[in-house]
């Protein structure tokens, strides 16, 4: 019985000298190194926004309602919405027969109000708000201090991340 093996170096680190040239004049590579290896210059330290797949397709998700209802849903400004608006969702959906399925309508409502620009909102009281961008009851003192604790527990995960 024999075993087959690939021996493979990965691309970009064991260059020879006139390869790391020419990728660093095309931006891929700086030429300082570490370890007697060229540094990459990775884009992704430089993304802004989700790092994980499951975060990206989330955010998408969320955009799609930004996309169907603008008057209820913002992520930069967000609105304390209505309770019960998962109802008054699955029903324009159904009239309107959009293609958003209930497990991805579930998924993004709740990583909508997870956000931390939800919750501040929510801090501040005010109005509720339903689909058509109308108001519909007020944020309660217990809701607007159960919010506050989760911005200061978010604060507090973040500086101890950070």
């Amino acid at each position: 019985m024999s075993t087959l093996t690939i021996n493979r170096k990965p691309k970009g680190i064991y260059q020879n000298p006139q390869q790391a040239k020419q990728a660093a004049s095309e931006g891929n590579i700086s030429l300082k190194s570490v370890n007697g290896a060229p540094e990459l210059k990775n884009s992704a330290e430089k993304r802004t926004g989700p790092k994980t797949k499951a975060a990206r397709a989330r955010l998408r998700k969320m955009m799609r309602l930004e996309q169907f209802w603008p008057e209820l849903f913002s992520l930069n400004e967000p609105k304390p919405l209505k309770i019960g608006v998962l109802e008054d969702l699955q029903n324009s959906i159904a009239s309107r027969k959009i293609d958003f399925g209930n497990g991805s309508l579930k998924a993004a409502l709740a990583g909508y109000t997870r956000r931390y620009q939800y919750k501040k909102a929510l801090a501040a009281g005010g109005h509720r708000f339903g689909i058509d961008g109308t108001p519909y009851g007020e944020v309660t003192t217990e809701q607007q201090q159960i919010a506050l604790a989760g911005l200061t527990k978010s604060a507090g995960e973040s500086q101890k991340n950070g």
